[in-house]
C-alpha cells in the first residue's frame, strides 16, 4: 500500500508500522516472519497504513521519535522532529554552557530539552502558541527529569518573553 501510494522509504516505514501494530521492536519484524498479526493488530496496522498513505509522519502515527540521545513523545499537535535538526543541538553543545536558554516555537521541546539534559546548570524558557504543543513539551520534560528548570509560555514568538538569554 505504501509503495503504491508513492510513499518515500516505504519498506522502512512499513517495518516500523508493523512493529508498532504488533507491539514488538522493529528489529524483530524480519525475524518473526512466521508470526501472524491478531485481529486487533491487523486493525492497528490498517489504521496506521491509512495515516501514512495520507502522509502523516510515522513519528506521529507511532507516538514517538528518537532525537539526539532521547525519545520524545510526538503527536499531531507538534512537528515531527527531523534528524537534521540535531545539528542545532550539536552546534550549541560546541559552545560554552549557557545559564539561560530561549526556545521559540518549541513544539515537542526536542531542542531545548536535549540542551537542558546536557547542561544540568542551565534553565530555559520555551514558547509555543499551541497549548496542546506545550502539554506535549511538558510531558517530555517530565519524563526527562528537567521540568523544574523549564518555563513554558503560551504565545507567539517573543510576545510572552522577558529577560536575558545566553542562547536563543
Amino acid at each position: 500500500r505504501l509503495l503504491a501510494a508513492g510513499v518515500p522509504d516505504a519498506a522502512r516505514d512499513a517495518r516500523v508500522l508493523v512493529a508498532h501494530a504488533a507491539g514488538v521492536p522493529a528489529t524483530e519484524v524480519g525475524i518473526r516472519r512466521e508470526d501472524r498479526l491478531d485481529g486487533s493488530a491487523e486493525t492497528r496496522l490498517s489504521v496506521a497504513l491509512d495515516a501514512r498513505v495520507a502522509r502523516q509522519p510515522v513519528a506521529q502515527i507511532i507516538g514517538h521519535r528518537a532525537f539526539w540521545q532521547h525519545v520524545f513523545e510526538v503527536t499531531g499537535d507538534v512537528l515531527d522532529p527531523r534528524p537534521e535538526t540535531e545539528t542545532l543541538v550539536a552546534a550549541a553543545l560546541e559552545g560554552p554552557p549557557p545559564t539561560r536558554i530561549l526556545d521559540l516555537g518549541t513544539g515537542s521541546g526536542c531542542i531545548v530539552l536535549s540542551l537542558l539534559a546536557a547542561w544540568p546548570e542551565a534553565t530555559a524558557v520555551a514558547t509555543d502558541q499551541s497549548a496542546a504543543a506545550l502539554k506535549v513539551a511538558a510531558r517530555n520534560a517530565d519524563r526527562m527529569g528537567v521540568r523544574r528548570r523549564l518555563t513554558l509560555l503560551r504565545g507567539n514568538w517573543l510576545k510572552p518573553v522577558c529577560g536575558r538569554f545566553n542562547l536563543v
